[in-house]
Formats: C-alpha cells, sequence, structure tokens
C-alpha cells in the first residue's frame, strides 16, 4: 500500500476526489477503490478513470502503470465480486463530457 484515503484535486478540470487505495502489485502502480451495494456501474469506471488521471497530473513522476480495481462487497448478502481494468477510454471521455455538462447548467440562467 502506497496511499489509502487520498485526496486529489486537478487543476486542469478544477475538481477533485478522493481515492481509497493506491498501491503496488507486482510493482506496478495501482488504483484500487471498495465498493458496496448491489453492483458495479458505469459510473465507476468514470470515476477511476478520472482517478488515474488526477493522479497522473499530481504526481507526472509516478503516473499510474497498471489500471485500476474495483472490489465489490455486497451490503445485504455475503458475497463480492472484483473487477480490473486497465484502462476505459469511453469513461474518460465520458468524465470530460460530464465536466463539460456541469460548466455550462452553471452558465444556464
Amino acid at each position: 500500500v502506497i496511499h489509502t484515503e487520498l485526496s486529489l484535486i486537478s487543476e486542469e478540470f478544477q475538481c477533485g476526489g478522493t481515492l481509497d487505495c493506491i498501491a503496488r502489485i507486482r510493482g506496478k502502480k495501482t488504483l484500487f477503490d471498495w465498493k458496496s451495494g448491489s453492483g458495479t456501474y458505469p459510473d465507476h469506471l468514470i470515476q477511476l478513470e478520472a482517478y488515474r488521471h488526477f493522479c497522473d497530473e499530481c504526481d507526472p513522476e509516478s503516473p499510474i502503470e497498471d489500471g485500476f480495481a474495483i472490489l465489490r462487497i455486497d451490503k445485504d448478502y455475503v458475497g463480492f465480486d472484483w473487477k480490473y481494468r486497465f484502462s476505459v477510454p469511453e469513461a474518460w471521455e465520458a468524465f470530460q463530457l460530464l465536466r463539460k455538462l456541469h460548466d455550462l447548467k452553471g452558465r444556464v440562467k
């Protein structure tokens, strides 16, 4: 484990968040997020792809090398699942569009 509960702020996108964990797995820097609930959703992938870019922006000398993983623990049943993605370019594109939409909504009067 390198960091837990790490708050990140993107100057470029003027937003931020707190990621659950950065760890080295087989020598490579990887993001981890824990979720509870009934499933993993596209919003989770969008969030983690944004966090990956925020990490790289905040620490360009030590980029995320091996993607991200989501550990979902079901809060109603005894169970879990694990999702790993090296990269989800569509999730990054979605984040950028959502950020732009957020700015546009603020200008609608």
